[in-house]
């Protein structure tokens, strides 16, 4: 199975950052690596520390310059909490109770299923997409239908070289 469109995306704390009020760079070695091996040149970012256009903006101004000179890419995209809730009632129909809704979200889809709705949501058919996040299983989904493949990586399993990629086929 081959696709045509082919996003990579990073998690933010524990992966490519300490925390939101630490925003040392970690991995980056490893993740640069990965990147330049498959030739990568833009990324987005899939993080739950980023609930809303305030955090967005924290991010653009404080952190976004720092990963894209580390890692030698361009960060297009950095979808808030917010808009993973919006694809994922789109995807699922399902409604997030006020007040509660963010952190009920969280807990109730975990990064799997947030970032598989909202590739799902957000890109129509023959799209690779891989996350690389610090709480994620190494695994695959496939929507055999549309030809949509959702790839995690955790980047701290020592995986890295033995994953099969989509990359590879």
């Amino acid at each position: 199975m081959s696709t045509s469109k082919r996003l990579v995306w990073l998690d933010l704390e524990g992966t490519i950052i300490e925390s939101w009020y630490n925003t040392k760079l970690i991995n980056i070695e490893k993740i640069k690596d990965l990147l330049d091996r498959f030739g990568v040149t833009e990324i987005g970012i899939f993080s739950f520390a980023i609930y809303n256009q305030t955090d967005i903006t924290k991010f653009n101004d404080e952190v976004k310059g720092r990963i894209e000179s580390a890692l030698g890419v361009d960060v297009v995209a950095v979808p808030s909490v917010i808009d993973m809730m919006n694809a994922d009632f789109r995807f699922t129909n399902v409604h997030w109770e006020k007040g509660l809704e963010i952190h009920d979200f969280i807990a109730v889809r975990t990064k799997v299923g947030a970032f598989e709705h909202y590739i799902r949501v957000g890109y129509d058919e023959d799209t690779y997409a891989l996350l690389i996040d610090d709480v994620v299983p190494n695994q695959t989904i496939t929507d055999l239908d549309n030809n949509v493949v959702v790839d995690y990586l955790n980047v701290n399993h020592g995986e890295f070289d033995a994953l099969r990629l989509q990359w590879h086929v």
